[in-house]
């Protein structure tokens, strides 16, 4: 074999094994997203379920409000308890549509990085709607009982419980609002990085969502290489 032939000969060995690489490259690339297609499909579950019990709070607070309309206006501080709730309601609403659209609006197609990047913010925006979450609830849930005992005993059983006993129950939760809102700017970088908290954190955002994440850190890794 001449040297021209056996330049050519290595020219052809290489485009074929670039366009195998090519090849192997989009197969791995289409698997991962598969993959990741099939987890957030399940993961929508999590936030789902959330809107549904969020439509199930401001329906039941709507109902009783509707239902005794007349007693609302001729006591309004017996109304308190259900707009509470209500309200409670329509924000974990509005909280689990912009997570599941935050996922489900996912374009495949674009760069792994574009992909990557709306994960990141759906992720943010669960873990933003947990803490939310829970420095509402923790001085609001007195109110909640309140209206517990007076959808079973009666609108007007709300007189049953001492002022003092609810102002003291909210100050209480505003201070441990207060407090955990200091740790958070205070400790929180430090926290982060600990096992337990980065754990939580994994937890609260749900594991098909960190899985997810996770494939596509890989794929992105191979990628560059």
């Amino acid at each position: 074999m001449e040297l021209d032939e056996l330049k050519a000969a290595w020219r052809d060995l290489d485009r074929r094994l670039e366009r195998s690489e090519s090849v192997q490259s989009d197969w791995r690339r289409e698997l991962a997203l598969d993959r990741t297609r099939t987890a957030l499909r399940r993961w929508l579950w999590l936030p789902g379920s959330e809107l549904a019990v969020s439509v199930l709070a401001a329906w039941f607070a709507g109902g009783y409000l509707a239902g005794h309309a007349g007693a609302a206006l001729a006591s309004p501080p017996g109304a308190l308890p259900a707009l509470v709730l209500w309200g409670l309601g329509v924000a974990g609403i509005v909280a689990g549509v912009r997570q599941i659209v935050a996922v489900a609006s996912i374009d495949y197609a674009a760069p792994v990085l574009a992909i990557q990047r709306r994960l990141i913010e759906a992720r943010r925006l669960r873990l933003r709607s947990a803490r939310a979450s829970l420095l509402a609830w923790l001085p609001l849930w007195p109110v909640c009982a309140v209206l517990a005992v007076q959808w079973a005993f009666g609108f007007g059983s709300y007189r049953q419980f001492a002022p003092a006993w609810l102002v003291a129950n909210v100050a209480t939760g505003v201070v441990l609002d207060l407090v955990l809102v200091w740790l958070a700017r205070r400790y929180g970088q430090a926290l982060a990085r600990g096992r337990v908290l980065r754990r939580l954190s994994d937890s609260i955002a749900g594991h098909g969502l960190v899985a997810t994440t996770a494939q596509l850190d890989e794929l992105a890794r191979f990628g560059r290489e």
